[in-house]
């Protein structure tokens, strides 16, 4: 079994335990060969077809049953398992199939299952998390919704165990060893250890799941860059006031007593943690009471009124130095406006100098005239030496010429000198393969590889001789150059190091004498020996 299928709800973290085993060797699926499906696309077309309800909107688990999938949609699934072929290990997850299990199941004998849970509580959190309020009717509908849907999975569980693991995703997350312990005996390709660098990946989740609820105070986008601005400009420890802020007590706290009203949701957490390959290692806390947690949010809100005051200082700090920062600009506003001033003062004064050098342009153009006369002489100097100047590009032009001539005439002799040359002969790999010995040899190796192939074998063998004897009557290799003149002869002794060159030469040698056919057989394992012997080498 090679295949792996991971269901959980959407709220259990069954995407961390995707990535881990993604990291120890899973691959992840390619799309099937014909309508490049993926196996969540095949889920989501058969739950259309069933017109199955969303699996966030159901509260019951009768409202999970499992598709009757006729045999006509078979053909997706197997179009995705030919698409699969070279891959050793993969695996997908999808929380919709749930629907689909007892399909995939059935269709599929190689297919192991991890299934996946977390606390119910995790299902509130991050309700609360995307909604920041909810009522008691939200409450109580998300308090179903995992009941119903971990009852289906838990069903499941306990009707194939044969191929089912039941993890708690928290727990895969502080100890992946253990779950890819319980997941192994099921598979038979291998999972990748944990070492090097993957311990280090797996600490890091580790440490980031140890805080599995926190504050609903902790805004998602409320990063720990951000926060740090903020206490640098309230003058606060940003470190304690992290601390402070990201306390999980309060949360814990009310959800306990909030589900401390569904006895039936804590008994099927608690089925589930007593049947389950991997169960949550719960460790001890101090039991909360409402002083502390009282406490607690105490001290949150404190730090909240010193974040506050301390930005609104900053607000006032900063709004003090924006007025003086506007006060600076009017005046060095009012200081370029002066200037400007003085610049169209400058400009009109020039205007009127422009207006008093026209008046002088009739005595310019009188001069103009002499300095042109001046300008033209020198004109003409200049065509002349140009003149010159051609007359010598024209001589260069004509040996240029004569230089082009003699490169021709040596091309012409050069092309003759290449044809007097021997010819260059290549194929002398081909050669090889076109002997005897060697096309004797590749019978033997093909028809080595199945029984009608042994029993047909010396047919196969006169026959190849046959035909080698008919095209060497009719196309003699004796026209033909030695090897030795070929370029690539390098090749010729490549290719006479192929088994199939060995046994044919061990084949023919053994002709002519009854001794060498007795050991012909030894002959022939001996050279098979020796070539996997090179080739392990």
């Amino acid at each position: 079994m090679n295949r792996i299928l991971i269901v959980g709800h959407p709220n259990s973290g069954y995407q961390e335990v995707e990535n881990i085993l993604q990291e120890r060797g899973m691959a992840s699926p390619q799309p099937s060969r014909r309508e490049a499906l993926s196996p969540q696309d095949i889920t989501a077309t058969l739950c259309k077809i069933h017109q199955v309800p969303d699996i966030l909107s159901i509260t019951l688990e009768d409202e999970i049953k499992p598709m009757r999938v006729a045999p006509v949609w078979h053909g997706m699934a197997l179009d995705l398992m030919l698409g699969n072929l070279e891959q050793k290990l993969w695996g997908w997850s999808d929380p919709q199939s749930i629907y689909s299990l007892e399909y995939w199941r059935q269709l599929d004998d190689g297919l192991t299952f991890v299934l996946v849970y977390d606390e119910p509580k995790q299902a509130l959190f991050n309700a609360t998390v995307k909604r920041n309020t909810l009522s008691s009717t939200t409450i109580e509908h998300h308090i179903n919704n995992w009941k119903a849907y971990n009852g289906a999975l838990l069903a499941f569980f306990l009707r194939n165990r044969n191929r089912c693991v039941l993890v708690n995703a928290q727990q895969v997350k502080r100890n992946a060893d253990a779950c890819l312990q319980q997941l192994q005996p099921l598979l038979t390709a291998q999972l990748l250890s944990t070492s090097g660098s993957d311990i280090e990946d797996v600490g890091d989740v580790v440490a980031d799941s140890e805080n599995s609820y926190l504050a609903l105070s902790n805004n998602p986008n409320f990063s720990l860059q951000n926060l740090t601005e903020l206490t640098s400009l309230a003058g606060l420890d940003t470190k304690e006031t992290q601390q402070i802020l990201e306390g999980n007590d309060v949360e814990n706290y009310l959800l306990e007593q909030l589900l401390s009203d569904y006895p039936a949701c804590q008994h099927l957490y608690a089925e589930l943690q007593s049947v389950a390959n991997l169960p949550m290692q719960e460790e001890f806390n101090e039991a909360l009471n409402p002083g502390k947690v009282l406490e607690k949010m105490i001290q949150q809100r404190q730090m909240n009124a010193e974040l506050a005051s301390g930005l609104h200082q900053a607000y006032l700090c900063i709004n003090e130095t924006l007025g003086l920062s506007i006060t600076k600009q009017l005046n060095e506003g009012e200081l370029m406006l002066s200037q400007l001033h003085q610049v169209q003062e400058e400009l009109e004064s020039q205007y009127l100098q422009r207006q008093e050098l026209e008046s002088l342009n009739i005595q310019q153009l009188s001069e103009a005239k002499a300095f042109n006369a001046t300008q033209r002489k020198k004109i003409d100097e200049q065509g002349k030496k140009i003149d010159k100047l051609q007359q010598e590009n024209k001589q260069l032009l004509t040996q240029v010429h004569q230089v082009q001539e003699e490169l021709e005439r040596f091309f012409l002799e050069n092309q003759k000198l290449k044809k007097q040359q021997a010819p260059v002969y290549y194929g002398a790999a081909e050669r090889i393969k076109q002997e005897l010995g060697y096309r004797l040899g590749a019978i033997m190796i093909k028809r080595s590889r199945s029984l009608t192939g042994w029993l047909g074998m010396p047919q196969a063998l006169a026959t190849e001789r046959k035909a080698w004897h008919q095209q060497n009557t009719t196309q003699p290799e004796n026209n033909l150059p030695p090897i030795s003149v070929y370029r690539d002869a390098h090749e010729a002794e490549r290719v006479k190091n192929h088994l199939s060159y060995r046994l044919g030469q061990d084949l023919i040698s053994s002709e002519g004498s009854l001794f060498r056919w007795i050991k012909l057989p030894f002959a022939l394992y001996r050279s098979v020996r020796q070539y996997r012997h090179q080739r392990r080498g």
